[in-house]
């Protein structure tokens, strides 16, 4: 392929795939084949972008702990800042089912989801948003705040009943991304975020799994 043609089909997937995940964020489909559709196209976008992933993974497996821990370190450092206070606040004015709704988009809770939210999403999310879609944009783009603002922004509207929470979350995690540019950092906070949530949710929520 040529260089333009090239730049061109990733501009096209990039769309797509971001569109897409917009169209099942909000289809009337159940957990199961909305999760399997989007697996399909993953695979399809990150295929497209197989040689720079290839290429990111392997010049990060050398410094593979260092970035693990810094990813452990910051999750310390904001969760207990921000979302346990947030849960604390919650739990002691009686609001848990606020809470809930906050965290787990308002869908039901099975193990299902668990394994995807904890191992799945993390992974292809910050690989999208914080990979793909941010170096495309340093592209197009030149301050680096509005990237941040924007990703921030395509990020939190695909996430239906979260969308302020996530919009100053992933303000966070961009911002993380664009300093270290490690994506191994990104991807352990991510998951960090969620096991620590489904954690409080099953100590201090009534959760039915």
């Amino acid at each position: 392929m040529t260089l333009n043609f090239e730049k061109t089909i990733k501009t096209i997937a990039i769309i797509c795939f971001y569109l897409l995940l917009f169209i099942l964020a909000r289809a009337g489909l159940s957990q199961v084949p909305r999760y399997i559709l989007g697996f399909v196209f993953d695979f399809i976008c990150f295929y497209i972008f197989k040689k720079e992933l290839i290429d990111k993974f392997k010049e990060e497996l050398h410094d593979f702990k260092i970035n693990v821990w810094l990813g452990v370190k910051l999750i310390f450092i904001t969760y207990f800042v921000s979302s346990l206070f947030l849960f604390i606040l919650f739990y002691f004015m009686g609001n848990n089912e606020e809470y809930a709704r906050l965290i787990y988009k308002g869908s039901r809770i099975t193990i299902f989801t668990i394994f995807t939210d904890i191992l799945i999403f993390p992974i292809i999310e910050e690989i999208f948003y914080r990979f793909i879609l941010y170096n495309y944009l340093k592209d197009k783009i030149k301050h680096n705040i509005i990237i941040i603002f924007l990703i921030s922004f395509l990020f939190s509207i695909v996430h239906i009943h979260t969308k302020l929470r996530l919009f100053f979350w992933s303000l966070f995690v961009t911002y993380i991304y664009s300093k270290t540019k490690k994506l191994t950092v990104v991807i352990t906070f991510h998951i960090l975020t969620v096991v620590i949530s489904y954690i409080l949710m099953y100590y201090f929520v009534e959760i039915n799994i």
